[in-house]
């Protein structure tokens, strides 16, 4: 089992450890080759992936051993192996287009993922500001009107609080800026527009595979694609010229989609391909999409529903029972600042302004309209793909899909606008 190794071995490793890899190279192919300028051959645990490599080639160019696997093998943690991918749909795998390259100009699609990028880059950027400045403005409405109930409930001496008056003051001026930022810089309504033009984008990428009906050959398949994706990407670039006017105004129906009737000159064994490919990228990610984001949406709107309501119900018991005592007794007029009156009024105030927080917290997030919509349009995509999985219904699923598509963009624009941080 050590004996020197024939000219045509091949030597082949699993993909896990590129340490493991390197080691055993080092030792099966030279016997115990050490790294140069050591005498260990452990010393290649200690040296970056191009050493390893490099170090096992040096020694192995006289031979047929192939070193590739330990070049492209992939390093995948266990946390790197279950992360979902964002946008998997237009960044395919490589791997995809190199096993199906009659298809790669519509699973690359380089013009489409250039353009899907900037828009996608700039919706996450003023997502991120809308939420942040948003949720920093209710906390800070929160602390202001928390200290504000204290000053008026347990400690109304003026002169022994001013710190907290100020403290007060500066919270509510903060929260307000917060919220006057939104307005100003509109970054409700520009997350919204570009995400608007990113889905646009993304919608033309798989109406595209409706032009494999039309094609006899991929090479006749290669020029089309590029064709349509050009004039597509031109004139959605001069819809987009139009703002938020665009956005508002956009009607599914009027959107044109590329779909051709299957003729003898259809190339099957393409169309039948593209089909797969199809399932794959768009009917499969859009279900795992929505359901995904359907759990994750139901999960977020249960705590502050319930919240706001228990709140609200308890600020309304707690009012009764100090309506029932000033009804019934003078205590609470003759109690001392600090007595147990006294914080009674502090938690009846201190539930409501919770109630009121969270519920604008609520609408801002939207979880709970996310999640229908996400919940419709899941069933949508299960159905097509029940009543269209034949290739000879292969338009037909292009054709319904992305309606169905185009249809949930139109209500995910209707729905942010009524999301909203501010009071």
């Amino acid at each position: 089992g050590r004996g020197p190794l024939k000219a045509e071995t091949r030597v082949r490793f699993p993909l896990g450890a590129p340490n493991v890899r390197a080691i055993a190279l080092a030792r099966i192919v030279v016997g115990a080759h050490t790294l140069p300028g050591t005498g260990d051959p452990e010393a290649l645990l200690h040296v970056d992936r191009s050493s390893q490599i490099a170090a096992c080639q040096d020694v192995c160019a006289d031979r047929a051993v192939d070193v590739s696997p330990l070049r492209a093998a992939p390093r995948m943690s266990g946390s790197d192996a279950s992360k979902v991918v964002a946008n998997r749909d237009i960044g395919a795998a490589a791997d995809l287009a190199k096993a199906h390259p009659h298809l790669a100009p519509l699973i690359e699609n380089a013009a489409i993922s250039q353009a899907f990028s900037r828009r996608e880059h700039a919706a996450v950027r003023w997502k991120r500001l809308y939420e942040a400045f948003g949720r920093l403005g209710l906390v800070c409405v929160l602390l202001a009107m928390v200290a504000f109930d204290y000053q008026i409930t347990i400690h109304p001496r003026p002169r022994e609080t001013a710190w907290l008056a100020i403290a007060s003051a500066v919270l509510g001026a903060a929260g307000l800026a917060s919220q006057i930022f939104i307005v100003i810089t509109g970054a409700k309504e520009k997350w919204n527009t570009e995400r608007f033009f990113a889905e646009r984008i993304r919608c033309l990428k798989f109406q595209a595979f409706g032009l494999v009906g039309r094609v006899a050959s991929p090479a006749e398949l290669k020029t089309t694609v590029e064709s349509w994706t050009r004039g597509a990407l031109a004139s959605l670039q001069q819809e987009s010229m139009g703002g938020r006017a665009a956005v508002l105004d956009f009607s599914p129906s009027e959107v044109a989609i590329p779909i051709s009737e299957i003729t003898p000159r259809t190339d099957m064994s393409l169309l039948e391909e593209a089909s797969s490919i199809y399932d794959a990228l768009r009917l499969e990610v859009q279900a795992q999409h929505f359901s995904a984001k359907y759990h994750r949406d139901i999960e977020r709107a249960r705590w502050p529903e319930v919240l706001s309501q228990l709140c609200f119900a308890g600020g309304a018991i707690l009012a009764t029972v100090e309506f029932l005592l000033a009804v019934w007794s003078n205590s609470s007029l003759s109690a001392k600042s600090g007595s147990w009156q006294d914080w009674l009024s502090f938690s009846t105030l201190l539930l409501f302004i919770l109630s009121a927080i969270v519920a604008v917290y609520e609408r801002g997030a939207a979880y709970q309209p996310e999640a229908e919509r996400y919940l419709s349009y899941l069933r949508e995509v299960r159905r097509i793909r029940l009543k269209h999985a034949e290739t000879r219904a292969f338009m037909i699923r292009i054709k319904e899909m992305e309606e169905v598509a185009l249809r949930e963009l139109r209500d995910f624009t209707r729905d942010s606008l009524r999301s909203n941080y501010i009071f």
